[in-house]
């Protein structure tokens, strides 16, 4: 499992780069985004945990980049459509920000498209859960949701969010930067903005 998520970690920094150079036409941006990524602590940290963190990571940077390398690519929508739904049955926070930030880009340059992906997000998401349900008896359901279920901790989240302003204050300065500039000048704000939920998702 440590292997499987130290390669997951490395497969999410092209992903990462990817997505940027596509966005940006910017080489250096793309590639100091990899490598800011892979340098970030708490990847570091955590990329070599048995958890399943960094595998969700990569699903929903692998959809993303799926998406956005050819939007008129129909096979693109599905193969991300399934990236992310994978992404979000490694780890349940992940239903949230992937999805809302594919969604929010694709409206803005397609709305149909954005429709037709967060149906097909939800009804493979929906059939698996019923499927798994169905197959053990509500076992799936008890141990996934009901017995795992974190009390939201106001403060616990305070105390994340504090520790980050130590390892990367100037990435915390530039992010909040670039989250107040004017969101229409900002091709790439639909899909980067909501992804900035996932950090939350996890306290």
């Amino acid at each position: 499992m440590r292997l499987i998520s130290i390669s997951c970690t490395l497969a999410s920094a092209p992903f990462l780069a990817q997505v940027i150079r596509i966005l940006s036409q910017d080489r250096i941006a793309a590639a100091s985004t990899g490598l800011l990524f892979l340098a970030f602590p708490y990847v570091v940290d955590w990329s070599s945990l048995a958890r399943v963190d960094l595998p969700a990571l990569a699903l929903s940077t692998a959809g993303l980049y799926a998406l956005i390398q050819r939007l008129a690519a129909r096979w693109r929508l599905v193969a991300c459509a399934l990236l992310l739904a994978a992404a979000i049955y490694t780890r349940k926070s992940y239903a949230l920000a992937a999805p809302l930030a594919t969604f929010a880009w694709l409206w803005v340059h397609d709305r149909r498209r954005a429709i037709g992906l967060a149906a097909l997000v939800g009804g493979v998401s929906l059939a698996l859960f019923v499927i798994l349900k169905v197959l053990t008896r509500g076992g799936f359901f008890f141990n996934i949701v009901s017995g795992n279920v974190n009390e939201f901790d106001i403060d616990r989240l305070g105390q994340w969010l504090g520790g980050l302003s130590n390892p990367v204050p100037i990435l915390l300065v530039l992010g909040g930067a670039f989250l107040s500039l004017p969101l229409c000048r900002i091709k790439s704000c639909p899909l980067i903005a909501r992804y900035l939920v996932e950090p939350l998702c996890q306290r």
